[in-house]
C-alpha cells in the first residue's frame, strides 16, 4: 500500500525536492522521521545480470513436461534454515543481501511520472511507496538436489518393485518442489539421477537399486531374445521394448502394480531406465538430457541407444556400494564388475570418476606397482560447501592431482575459473621432480626429470 512520510502529528506526502538531500535538510517543517516510518512495504530491488535476464526470457519455452502445476515466474525456495535461492523454470541463483549507506525512496509521483526528470519542479507532491536500504545480488549456482533421497526415506516413499503401491507412501511433485532448492528443470533431472519415478498411481517413489538392476537386466534380456544387442549401433524405441517385454498398453495407463503382479514390471520404471541409461538418436538430434522434457507420448516412438558408460557406471557403483566397505581390492572389484555388466560391454575405471579413487600407498607407488585398492568416495555424499569438501578430500588422501580435484568439485562449480579459485584458496600447490620425489625418495642418476604437480591441504583442519 502507499506510504506517507510522517512529520510529527501530521501525515503528508513527501515533496520530490527534498528527496535528493533528505538526510541533510530533513522533512519540511522540521519534523522527526521515526525508523518505523521508513519500513519497506513488500518491495525488493533485484540486481539483474545477463544470465538471469536470459533465464527469464527462455523460461516460457523451457518447461518440464512432468510438471503437475504451472511454474511460477520467479520463486524463492528452501527451508527456513536454508540460504535463500531464487529459481526460474530452468536455473537456480544464490541470493546475497547488499546493504547501502543511503536509502532509495520508491515514490509514486502521480502526474509527474509522465514528465521528464529535468522538468519536475520543486513542490511537486509524491507518495513514498517503499524505502530500500539494500539490494539483492543474484549469482548462478548449481542446483542442490542431494536432499531428495533423504526426503523420500523420511516419507517412506521407497518401492522395492514387489510391494503393492497402495501400501507404499508417495510424494507429490509440489511437495518436492517446496523442499528442494532447484528449478523445475533441474528438479526433474535430480529425480532421474536418484531414481525417483512417478508410478502408475501418480505418486513419486524412489526405486530401490536392486529392483532397478532387475528391470535393466530384463530390458537387455528381452531385446536379446529379439536379436537386438543394446549398444550405440542398435537403436530401439520404448514402444518396441514394451512389446518385447509383454507389457500391455492397459498396464501403462492408469494401472498399478500389486503383489499379485510381482512378475509384471512397471512400464514407468522401464521408461525411467530409458531416460537414465539411453539417449535419443532421431533426426532432430535431441540429446538424452533434452529428451527428459519432451512430450510423453512422442517419447515412446523415439529411437534410443543405450550408453555403455552410463550402464557400466551405475552397475559399478552398485558393486562398490554392496561391498559395504570404503576399500575394495582393485583386481577383485574389476572381476566382479566385468561379470555384472551386459555381455559385450567393457568396463574401465575412467567410468567411475566421482565414485571411487585409487587408494595409493607409499609402498605401491614407490615400487611402481598399480594401486592395490580402490577408495569408495561418491561425490553425492560430500558436503556442498567448498571449504568443507576440500577438507574432507584431504582427510581422505593427503595429495591430489588437479584433474582429480576438478572431478570432485565440478558438481558445485559454475565455471572452471571458480574451481581454480578454490584450489588457490584451500590447497597448496606442490611441484615434485620425478615420480619418486613426492614420496621423499631420490631420483636415480641418469633418470630423466619429470615434474608432477600435486595439491595438498593449505591449512590442516581449516574450515
Amino acid at each position: 500500500m502507499p506510504y506517507d512520510l510522517a512529520t510529527g502529528a501530521s501525515t503528508r506526502p513527501l515533496r520530490l525536492a527534498y528527496a535528493a538531500d533528505y538526510e541533510e535538510r530533513g522533512p519540511a517543517g522540521g519534523g522527526v522521521v521515526a525508523t518505523e516510518d521508513l519500513e519497506n512495504h513488500g518491495y525488493a530491488l533485484l540486481e539483474l545480470d545477463e544470465a538471469l535476464e536470459q533465464a527469464l526470457l527462455d523460461q516460457s519455452t523451457d518447461q518440464p513436461s512432468s510438471s503437475s502445476s504451472p511454474s511460477t515466474t520467479l520463486v524463492i525456495r528452501g527451508q527456513p534454515r536454508d540460504e535463500a535461492v531464487l529459481c526460474t523454470s530452468s536455473s537456480t541463483f544464490a541470493l546475497r543481501r547488499v546493504e547501502w549507506s543511503n536509502a532509495l525512496l520508491v515514490v509514486d509521483a502521480g502526474s509527474a511520472a509522465d514528465a521528464a526528470e529535468d522538468e519536475v519542479q520543486p513542490g511537486t507532491s509524491a507518495t513514498i511507496q517503499a524505502t530500500l536500504a539494500h539490494l539483492l545480488e543474484a549469482r548462478p549456482i548449481k542446483a542442490n538436489t542431494t536432499r531428495l533421497p533423504e526426503l523420500m526415506a523420511q516419507a517412506k516413499a521407497v518401492w522395492d518393485g514387489v510391494s503393492p503401491l497402495t501400501k507404499v507412501s508417495a510424494c507429490t511433485l509440489d511437495e518436492l518442489r517446496a523442499q528442494v532448492q532447484a528449478s523445475d528443470y533441474e528438479l526433474v533431472e535430480g529425480l532421474v539421477h536418484y531414481d525417483i519415478v512417478q508410478l502408475e498411481d501418480g505418486g513419486y517413489r524412489q526405486i530401490t537399486s536392486e529392483h532397478l538392476c532387475h528391470v535393466l537386466a530384463s530390458i537387455f534380456t528381452a531385446c536379446a531374445a529379439e536379436d537386438i544387442r543394446l549398444d550405440d549401433r542398435a537403436p530401439v524405441t520404448l514402444r518396441q521394448c514394451f512389446a518385447f517385454m509383454g507389457l500391455a498398453p492397459s498396464t501403462r495407463q492408469g494401472g498399478s502394480c500389486s503383489s499379485d503382479d510381482a512378475d509384471l514390471l512397471s512400464p514407468m520404471v522401464v521408461r525411467h531406465c530409458f531416460r537414465k541409461f539411453a539417449t535419443t538418436c532421431d533426426a532432430d538430434g535431441a540429446s538424452g538430457d533434452a529428451a527428459m522434457h519432451v512430450d510423453e507420448a512422442a517419447y515412446e516412438d523415439r529411437p534410443h541407444v543405450f550408453v555403455e558408460s552410463s550402464v557400466c557406471r551405475y552397475i559399478g557403483q552398485e558393486v562398490l556400494r554392496q561391498h559395504k566397505s570404503i576399500h575394495y581390492e582393485q583386481h577383485a572389484f574389476m572381476e566382479a564388475w566385468s561379470a555384472s555388466v551386459p555381455e559385450g560391454y567393457t568396463v574401465s575405471l575412467d567410468m567411475l570418476e566421482g565414485i571411487c579413487i585409487p587408494n595409493e600407498t607409499d609402498d605401491a607407488a614407490g615400487s611402481g606397482a598399480a594401486p592395490k585398492t580402490l577408495l569408495y568416495l561418491p561425490i553425492d555424499e560430500l558436503p556442498r560447501d567448498p571449504a568443507a569438501r576440500m577438507r574432507m578430500l584431504f582427510d581422505m588422501r593427503a595429495k591430489w592431482s588437479a584433474e582429480e580435484l576438478r572431478v570432485y568439485l565440478a558438481d558445485i562449480a559454475i565455471t572452471p575459473a571458480q574451481i581454480d579459485m578454490w584450489l588457490m584458496k584451500y590447497a597448496r600447490r606442490v611441484t615434485a621432480t620425478g615420480a619418486m620425489a613426492r614420496h621423499g625418495k631420490r631420483k636415480a642418476h641418469g633418470q630423466p626429470s619429470t615434474e608432477q604437480v600435486w595439491y595438498c591441504a593449505r591449512i590442516i583442519g581449516a574450515t
